[in-house]
Formats: structure tokens, C-alpha cells, sequence
């Protein structure tokens, strides 16, 4: 496993988790 692939994953899935709470 690659530590920028997990980086990015996790930083995708909150981006998500941030979006999907208030959307416009």
C-alpha cells in the first residue's frame, strides 16, 4: 500500500463527508 494512495483516499472520502452535509 502507498501512503500518497491512503492520503488520497481519505482525503477524498472527507472531502465527500464535508460536501454531502450541506449541499446547495
Amino acid at each position: 500500500m502507498k501512503i500518497s494512495q491512503i492520503l488520497s483516499v481519505l482525503a477524498e472520502s472527507q472531502f465527500k463527508h464535508r460536501n454531502g452535509g450541506r449541499r446547495i
